[in-house]
């Protein structure tokens, strides 16, 4: 049995009329999308900011306005969330395989915090670093465990 998880962290400061999926812990909404956003988190690399990476997924010819995705950048885009975390987990046959992580802060994608492929150079240095932004964030290392 595989799982592919990816979470939306943001700091609980705003009304969710939405019927999506999210808990509410420690001052923070966690939003979570049995998805495999590893992609979004991995292609944020080559954009220095959410909307101009979130406006160029829309304009794409394969953008589904009903998506799991859709879902996530309206949320963003619709609250003005300028801070936030996406991680995501995925396993197969109950084995970790990939664990992605990206901060955003004033709408600014943080290059130093992605985490994703381990073939890419910048790999080790960000994965271990990745702990930090999640304190500067104002979380738990482990947080993630906590929900899976």
């Amino acid at each position: 049995m595989s799982c592919y998880i990816t979470y939306l962290v943001i700091e609980d400061t705003i009304e969710i009329d939405d019927p999506i999926d999210y808990k509410q812990s420690d001052g923070f909404l966690f939003f979570r999308f049995d998805d495999d956003f590893c992609w979004l988190i991995k292609n944020a690399r080559d954009f220095e900011s959410t909307a101009i990476y979130f406006d160029y997924i829309k304009s794409r010819d394969d953008f589904e306005k009903q998506s799991p995705l859709a879902k996530l950048i309206n949320i963003i885009e619709d609250h003005q969330i300028k801070d936030f975390i996406l991680e995501h987990y995925s396993e197969f046959g109950d084995v970790p395989a990939d664990h992605f992580f990206m901060m955003v802060s004033g709408g600014n994608i943080i290059h130093d915090s992605l985490v994703f492929d381990e073939d890419d150079e910048s790999f080790e240095k960000n994965s271990a670093e990745m702990h930090q932004y999640k304190k500067t964030f104002g979380l738990e290392n482990y947080w993630f465990s906590k929900f899976i």
